[in-house]
């Protein structure tokens, strides 16, 4: 194994550049760089022109591209990389151009106080999670990562199979689970647990996919609500660890096991890290930033911290599986 040495460039690309790429890449996104370049090698005269922009701007603009790996240089004209082709251009199955968009919302640019955060432990500004307009700001960005944990549910379940499941989605959001698991089982029902307004979000999102007529809504903050008892066959409980505290969890959990028929799935999804915090890749690390700054106790916890509550809330058969998505799976029983 050949040793590894000093180099100034990784330092570079992880602190002043990686601030720029970021910028760089939400910003021709915004401006459908992109898109316009998968049309054909393009001039920096024509991208400014497509773009709306002026020519020094789409020189600054492609440079810092080629920069990031995601526009290249072919005989003095532009093209995009085979990553910016799949993931960046309007129209595409998985477009991921929304998503990179997020640089611009509030609750990310807050981590530029992040010594004031370290220093007084509170956050800059919460994630507000009765704010329906934060979610709808935040939805064409999640939606394509949502929709693939959907289908790899889907699939693992064999939900289309199930004759009339009834699910619970804790803390669903958008609906994006309620929405497609309905159309891939005509006979299931589907209630989502969240504030009103989110919940107001979610029956949009799923009416929009024909669905609504089995949708059921309960307004109300999953930290607190009763769930019931023996009243749902799988309940879904996508990517809500990291934003609440270990205790929170613990009896978020307590509560999902008594809600679930005897042979009933838990179906749980989240940022999580291994035990020696070293992976399983570097976005679930970084994420635990975010949480730092915009929650007051969430965080990145542990495979053995999920393990641990499920246990306790008294789950006996626990499956985590990690996938290549940054979130990893549970399925518990």
């Amino acid at each position: 194994m050949e040793e590894k040495k000093p180099s100034i460039q990784r330092i570079l690309e992880a602190s002043y550049f990686a601030l720029m790429r970021c910028y760089t890449v939400a910003t021709a996104s915004q401006y459908s760089i992109f898109t316009h370049l998968s049309s054909g090698p393009k001039s920096v005269e024509e991208i400014a022109k497509l773009a709306e922009i002026q020519p020094r701007g789409a020189q600054a603009l492609l440079d810092g591209l080629v920069g990031a790996g995601l526009v290249e240089v072919r005989d003095g004209r532009y093209v995009n990389s085979i990553d910016a082709e799949f993931f960046l251009v309007k129209g595409k199955p998985v477009y991921l151009g929304e998503y990179v968009k997020w640089a611009f919302l509030p609750f990310l640019t807050d981590v530029r106080q992040l010594p004031e955060v370290l220093k007084s432990g509170n956050p800059i500004s919460q994630l507000a999670d009765d704010d329906g307009a934060q979610y709808a700001d935040l939805l064409p960005g999640l939606l394509p990562f949502a929709k693939a944990n959907v289908d790899y549910t889907i699939a693992r379940l064999e939900f289309s199979t199930r004759n009339a499941p009834q699910v619970l989605d804790v803390g669903g959001g958008h609906g994006v689970y309620a929405a497609f698991m309905l159309k891939a089982n005509p006979t299931a029902i589907i209630t989502q647990l969240d504030f009103g307004p989110v919940n107001a979000l979610a029956r949009h999102f799923v009416g929009s996919h024909g669905v609504a007529d089995r949708f059921r809504t309960i307004d109300g903050d999953l930290t607190t609500a009763a769930l019931g008892d023996e009243q749902y066959d799988v309940i879904v409980y996508a990517d809500v660890t990291h934003v609440q505290s270990a205790e929170q969890n613990q009896d978020a959990l307590t509560r999902i096991r008594k809600a679930l028929k005897p042979g009933g799935t838990l179906v749980l999804t989240a940022f999580m890290t291994t035990d020696d915090r070293s992976g399983p890749n570097p976005f679930t690390l970084h994420v635990n930033t975010n949480m730092l700054v915009s929650t007051p106790a969430g965080a990145v916890w542990t495979q053995s911290d999920h393990r641990r509550w499920l246990a306790a809330a008294g789950f006996e058969e626990i499956t985590l599986e990690v996938t290549e998505r940054p979130q990893t799976f549970v399925f518990a029983r």
